[in-house]
């Protein structure tokens, strides 16, 4: 069977029943909850059974989806506890036991914080303002592109002065999800009904961090089709149904219509995500590459004693092109030159620092690096030296890693006047950062 992307009226069993194996990349659903609501079919799932024939019935319809998901494919299922004869369902949990013997593997449990519900008073409960998202994976490979949904904003000041603690991409979204469910009614200004429908925004986060362009999306309990609209303005193919026709009906006259309509201002807000933590990116690598030879040096003097170091005039930090030798998870190679003068220790210094370089923490800054002590004197006539001449260069003093203080140029042959220092020794570097701690992360030239 070739499949057509598209909304069905039939029930889900069906349709699962009819996909041809390994054709789903990802399922994103929520299946009828229990009794609570009458969908008007005879073949729908849950309402007019016992709590155990509803959970054997929606397990097995899910766990069919096994073997029509592919490898690299994953189930997301949004469902929640519910009371029953005085007593509280436990389903998402009960669901995730029941999958396993299918064989899908629960990665996580997400909580989906829907910040409103329908009104309404039971004693013994409190007002349920979340719901459980299931997340379970078919096999280990299957996708999970993290980078896609970091968030690059609300990052507390310490990012600047402690790049090395922060994911160049920005900070993984925790598991609570906030996104409110839509208006409807009377309030809304898109005349559409269902129980409960998703946000555009929850299904969009999950397209983006497992599927890829092309990839079949499918709902076996479409409801509104908000999971089948998105799927289709994110360029996936969708296929879903449902066993009341007008919801069928609501989704070609009302649902994929709007979401179309919100789609091309929200790609425009997602490019300036994506720009914004580029950015991000960018000014933590550069401001870990500037740190790189300071937290070496404060390394070193915890080794060797402030004393051996005393002879340390400046530190020199040339950043260069990856080689082949360098480990996979660095994003830069650093040649660290300590220039010193003619009593200090040089061949302990550089012995030592070469040992530490190869251990945490300095082994976890994503930068690979070659580190030499040379005579200050010597230095700027050398082959090494002579190779800076002209070039930019920026310096860093007293430790001060985030901010460059002046930036300098050397002549062929000449020397670089270096001012006594105190606590740290100046560095100077070919690379450029001028990042004042800031609490969030709002690059000026998006905001203009």
């Amino acid at each position: 069977m070739e499949l057509r992307s598209g909304y069905q009226r039939r029930d889900a069993a069906s349709l699962i029943n009819s996909l041809p194996l390994s054709s789903v990349d990802v399922t994103i659903t929520s299946p009828p909850y229990g009794a609570m609501k009458d969908y008007g079919d005879k073949k729908q799932i849950g309402y007019g059974q016992s709590y155990e024939d509803y959970l054997t019935a929606l397990s097995k319809t899910l766990g069919q989806l096994y073997a029509r998901t592919k490898d690299t494919g994953s189930l997301w299922v949004v469902v929640d506890t519910f009371k029953e004869k005085a007593q509280i369902r436990v389903l998402p949990f009960d669901l995730a036991d029941r999958l396993k013997e299918f064989g899908w593997q629960l990665q996580d449990v997400v909580i989906w914080n829907k910040t409103k519900t329908l009104p309404w008073s039971r004693p013994g409960q409190f007002r349920r303002t979340f719901e459980y998202i299931l997340f379970f994976g078919k096999s280990k490979g299957f996708k999970y592109f993290i980078n896609r949904i970091k968030e690059p904003d609300n990052l507390k000041e310490w990012w600047v002065k402690y790049p090395e603690r922060y994911s160049p991409e920005g900070k993984v979204p925790s598991a609570i999800w906030t996104f409110p469910i839509p208006v409807q009614g009377s309030w809304s200004k898109v005349d559409f009904r269902h129980f409960c429908p998703f946000p555009a925004a929850l299904v969009e986060r999950i397209l983006l961090l497992t599927t890829e362009a092309g990839d079949w999306v499918l709902d076996p309990f479409a409801g509104s089709g908000m999971v089948l609209a998105q799927a289709k303005v994110m360029g996936r193919k969708f296929i879903g149904c449902d066993v009341n026709g007008a919801f069928r009906k609501q989704f070609h006259g009302v649902v994929a219509r709007h979401i179309g309509e919100k789609w091309s201002k929200k790609k425009k807000l997602l490019a300036k995500t994506d720009a914004n933590r580029q950015l991000l990116a960018e000014t933590i690598r550069k401001l870990r590459q500037v740190k790189f030879p300071k937290a070496l040096f404060k390394e070193l003097r915890k080794a060797l004693g402030a004393k051996e170091l005393s002879g340390v005039k400046a530190i020199l930090a040339k950043a260069v092109p990856l080689n082949g030798n360098s480990s996979k998870h660095s994003f830069s190679h650093v040649l660290v030159y300590f220039l010193c003068n003619r009593e200090a220790p040089s061949s302990l210094i550089e012995g030592e620092a070469r040992k530490l370089v190869l251990k945490a923490p300095l082994s976890k800054y994503g930068i690979s690096s070659e580190v030499n002590v040379e005579r200050i004197d010597r230095f700027w006539k050398s082959r090494d030296g002579c190779l800076l001449a002209g070039q930019p260069l920026f310096v860093y003093p007293e430790g001060k890693t985030h901010f460059a203080q002046s930036e300098i140029k050397i002549v062929e042959g000449g020397a670089l006047t270096i001012p006594p220092w105190k606590r740290l020794p100046p560095i100077v570097t070919n690379i450029e950062v001028r990042q004042k701690p800031v609490r969030t992360w709002v690059p000026e030239k998006l905001d203009t």
